[in-house]
């Protein structure tokens, strides 16, 4: 039984020409910068190698890789913050959504928070199909959801006052001022 440790690889723009880099992520205790440290092959010290091979890049672009995709006959690196297509592949998963890959509560997940739907990365009965990611696509999705009151369509924000409650089989939200002026019409959640 072989056993070792994965290496873990990650992904970053690079700052100023906004060229994606790969390798080992370097952050200091100030959160306004971070490097890759790209791995090259070359005659100098370790040491030395480090230092020559760091690349300062936009702390918000990283993103860790997360496995390999296969897709028919092709196989394509995952990564944090990419754009990706479920699609249920096994009886009885009818899954088929656009989704970011995200990391929560320890496990990599495929979220959209338009529809609501948050599902485990890997599945044997889904299969994925890399889009893009949200930095050179942003268009793919919209990250942030952004509900609106059912009653004045003014926009609601989570940490305001609200309801959320459902109308004929409906998720929707309403300001409480709102609410209460038409005295409720659905069962609040």
């Amino acid at each position: 039984m072989k056993v070792g440790w994965r290496k873990i690889i990650f992904r970053a723009k690079k700052v100023g020409s906004g060229e994606w880099v790969y390798g080992d992520l370097i952050q200091f205790s100030s959160e306004s910068a971070c490097f890759i440290s790209q791995e090259k092959a070359s005659e100098k010290s370790v040491a030395a190698e480090f230092v020559y091979s760091m690349v300062e890049v936009e702390p918000k672009s990283v993103g860790e890789h997360v496995g390999m995709s296969e897709t028919g006959n092709e196989h394509a690196d995952v990564y944090e913050d990419d754009v990706v297509r479920v699609r249920g592949v096994g009886l009885g998963d009818d899954a088929d959504f656009t989704g970011v890959i995200t990391h929560l509560e320890g496990a990599w997940m495929v979220v959209n928070e338009a529809l609501e739907i948050c599902r485990p990365l890997w599945s044997e009965s889904r299969e994925i199909e890399i889009l893009g990611n949200v930095f050179d696509n942003p268009e793919l999705i919209q990250k942030t959801y952004q509900p609106t009151c059912h009653f004045c369509s003014k926009r609601v924000y989570t940490t305001s006052d609200h309801y959320d409650y459902k109308l004929n089989g409906k998720r929707v939200f309403a300001h409480t001022d709102c609410y209460e002026r038409k005295d409720g019409l659905g069962e609040t959640l």
